[in-house]
């Protein structure tokens, strides 16, 4: 909420919000004991405040340390953020109650407006584990 400050009116503040992802995976089973895997997905994110006015011409004048341009507020919390990520795994079956696990994941966030710190970048990973279930 804006305003309210010595009994003023308040409004609620507004935004626009937008999020879209897509996904896609498919998993194959050649034999008993092997099988492949790959995922994919893709987001891309946008949030902002709209535009909005705090008159306050009254309290500025009484308490001058106090007056800041709010013109340009509502651009202070903006995002917009696009994110792809893909992951590959393999699953060898050794026996009923054994197992093991390959895999390989990868990730790019992209900060399109960075307002403090560029948080843009990719990671990959590239691990195994071995499972046994009694």
């Amino acid at each position: 909420m804006m305003g309210g400050q010595d009994g003023y009116q308040r409004d609620m503040l507004s935004q626009n919000t937008t999020s879209t992802t897509l996904m896609a995976g498919i998993r194959v089973k050649p034999t008993k004991v092997f099988s492949l895997g790959l995922n994919v997905s893709a987001t891309d994110s946008e949030q902002a405040l709209d535009p909005f006015d705090l008159p306050a011409d009254d309290y500025v004048a009484t308490h001058p340390p106090m007056s800041f341009d709010f013109s340009v507020a509502h651009t202070y919390s903006m995002i917009d953020v696009s994110r792809l990520e893909a992951s590959a795994d393999a699953n060898f079956k050794f026996s009923n109650n054994m197992w093991m696990n390959l895999y390989f994941r990868y990730a790019d966030y992209e900060d399109n407006i960075a307002l403090f710190q560029d948080a843009s970048g990719t990671i990959s990973i590239l691990g195994a584990y071995m499972g046994w279930s009694f």
